[in-house]
């Protein structure tokens, strides 16, 4: 849990504390504190962990952020490495969102500016030979406008989620596969989405599973609040960047994307697992199973 308020080593500092279960009870069993606390640096604004392995994030050190991540050797909690930008960039709040999984940790950067535009980012580390080295930043195909990308991020696996609150005014979230290389692969929206919801501030992923939140949902008054798991959440495949024209599900139905709304009945002719079929200059016969298969026409 973190405490980014903490004054160890003065003013928000920060602190974050781990809790093991015995017996049914929880019990505070270790702190966490950054080897290089500095005032203001809010260390334990987010916190994930992954069996032995935790990230701390803290948005405020440094000017642009740091993330620091602690490894448990069976008996005691110590840091290992502290995480920071491949660029500096002052104010971007590197660390406010974190999550880790399998050997990789994602980073967001809500306030991070890309092209003169203060869009926000999320960035890549893998545990490589031994040490956290940077892999990879991420950012939604589409946007070119201030929307919060990276608030919120998850990682499980081979799929990371970004959320994007201010996206289209009423928020998304972005899915990025390991393929070879990170690679976006949907861009998620609410089904019935309205202003300023600020769906995906937080995400959550596991076993292909997405829960989300969105703060300003209304249905129960005025920012009630509600959250989303992805049988609610209308799914737009992309290829390339743009938006699919056709896409399979794992029902195996060819159904039809933002263009016509048709629904196909028929199977893709791909392998085992999720497949991007490039359709060529003739007729194809298109057959497939064993995962969601993107078409780009």
């Amino acid at each position: 849990m973190g405490a980014r308020n903490k004054e160890d080593f003065g003013s928000r500092t920060g602190a974050a504390y781990i809790f093991t279960e015995s017996n049914g009870s929880w019990a505070e069993t270790s702190k966490l504190l950054a080897s290089d606390a500095t005032f203001n640096s809010e260390f334990g604004w987010e916190v994930d962990i992954d069996n032995e392995t935790a990230v701390v994030g803290a948005p405020r050190n440094n000017g642009s952020g740091a993330a620091y991540i602690f490894q448990n050797d069976g008996n005691s909690w110590f840091q290992v490495s502290k995480l920071l930008p491949p660029v500096a960039n002052s104010g971007g709040r590197f660390g406010e969102s974190v999550a880790i999984s399998n050997g990789y940790s994602v980073i967001g950067a809500s306030d991070w500016i890309v092209n003169s535009i203060q869009t926000g980012s999320a960035f890549v580390y893998k545990f490589d030979m031994n040490t956290w080295v940077y892999d990879t930043s991420l950012l939604g195909a589409d946007i070119s406008t201030e929307v919060r990308f990276g608030d919120g991020v998850d990682i499980d696996n081979d799929t990371i989620i970004v959320g994007a609150r201010l996206m289209d005014s009423n928020g998304a979230f972005y899915v990025f596969k390991l393929m070879d290389v990170w690679t976006q692969s949907e861009k998620v929206s609410a089904s019935d989405g309205s202003s300023l919801d600020q769906f995906a501030w937080e995400v959550a992923t596991k076993n292909n599973l997405y829960i989300v939140g969105a703060l300003g949902d209304d249905d129960n008054g005025i920012t009630s609040g509600s959250a989303y798991i992805n049988e609610n959440v209308q799914q737009v495949p992309v290829c390339n960047g743009q938006e699919a024209t056709v896409y399979v599900g794992d029902d195996n139905l060819i159904q039809g994307g933002p263009d016509n709304g048709l629904v196909y009945t028929g199977l893709l002719r791909g392998t085992t697992g999720d497949d991007i079929i490039v359709g060529t200059d003739s007729v194809d016969d298109i057959r497939g199973r064993n995962g969601e298969d993107i078409i780009c026409a």
